[in-house]
Order: C-alpha cells, then sequence, then structure tokens
C-alpha cells in the first residue's frame, strides 16, 4: 500500500467505518508527507464523527513530517518508526502523546 492510498482510502475508511478507534487518539493531528506520493491530511479524532481532510480547519495539536519514502517504510515496517523518529527522518511536533496512540486507529 502507498501512503496516498493509506490516507485517501484505507484511513478514510477506518473512520467511516470505526469511528470509535478515532477517540483514542485524543485529538488532532495534522500530516505532512513530502515526495511523489506526499501531501498534507489533517484528523480530527474530536469531531463527531471524525474527519479526515487534506488541510487543517481546526487546532492542530500534533504535527507529524516526513518524506514520503520514510513514510513508506514507517507502513511497511511499524516497528521501524521509533528508529526514523530518533533519526530525525519522521519529526513530530506538539503534543507527541496522540502520535504515540496512532496505532489504536489502525488496530
Amino acid at each position: 500500500m502507498r501512503v496516498k492510498e493509506f490516507f485517501e482510502h484505507v484511513l478514510s475508511t477506518i473512520l467511516r467505518d470505526h469511528p470509535e478507534r478515532a477517540k483514542a487518539l485524543g485529538g488532532t493531528v495534522f500530516f505532512d508527507i513530502s515526495g511523489d506520493q506526499g501531501g498534507t491530511w489533517f484528523i480530527d479524532s474530536t469531531a463527531q464523527p471524525p474527519r479526515l481532510t487534506k488541510h487543517a480547519d481546526a487546532v492542530i495539536d500534533c504535527t507529524v513530517r516526513a518524506r514520503d519514502d520514510d513514510f513508506q517504510t514507517m507502513l511497511d515496517d511499524p516497528k521501524a518508526a521509533v528508529t526514523l523518529f530518533q533519526q530525525g527522518r519522521i519529526q513530530v511536533t506538539g503534543d507527541v502523546q496522540i502520535i504515540t496512540r496512532f496505532h489504536l486507529l489502525l488496530a
């Protein structure tokens, strides 16, 4: 699965079909992914129902920035996220605790 497919199809389906999972995030997350598969996506887990949009239209609690190839590495191997973060290849600003709960959305 490619990065755009993840956001535009997989994640949007999860939010639509399993809105209760979004509550686990407990905030908003803005993804800023650069590269050919990149784009911007905003998850508002506090909205009813939870929303995924291309642009932030509410307060951003947590921002995630990465290149598409690094984000793809994380999608292919979720355990790589910590290493990518430690290497500065995935950058997180704001409330880092929100993104540590991101896996609950995908469970």
